[in-house]
């Protein structure tokens, strides 16, 4: 854990929280969090790191996620597991496809929104 970092519970992505709360694989919210490092939330331009930075983070990519709301719950019903944990790989993968060209991130080394 970063020095800087308070321990925090997961605390959901609302559309998707909502849907199921545990999975065959576990249920998300008893996960421990420490949120965002330094080095991943500078790659935001954010001031804050931990779970404030992670919050903020999924603030700016909510609207994006949003427009799969549909296909993140149905994958996630048909795979039994938590939507949220499928929100969460887009929003770090490609923030919801903000920062995808042509279906193609990371520089050219990943495509889609899960990479």
């Amino acid at each position: 854990m970063l020095p800087s970092c308070k321990r925090s519970r997961y605390t959901g992505i609302p559309f998707l929280s909502n849907l199921l709360t545990s999975s065959i694989y576990g249920d998300i919210t008893k996960v421990e969090t420490t949120g965002a490092s330094d080095v991943t939330a500078r790659q935001d331009k954010l001031s804050e790191i931990g779970v404030a930075a992670s919050h903020k983070m999924m603030e700016t990519d909510l609207g994006r996620l949003n427009k799969y709301k549909t296909t993140i719950n149905k994958v996630a019903g048909a795979n039994k597991i938590d939507p949220a944990i499928i929100g969460a790989i887009m929003s770090r993968e490609s923030h919801g496809g903000n920062v995808l060209e042509n279906g193609w991130g990371d520089h050219g080394n990943g495509f889609g929104l899960m990479q």
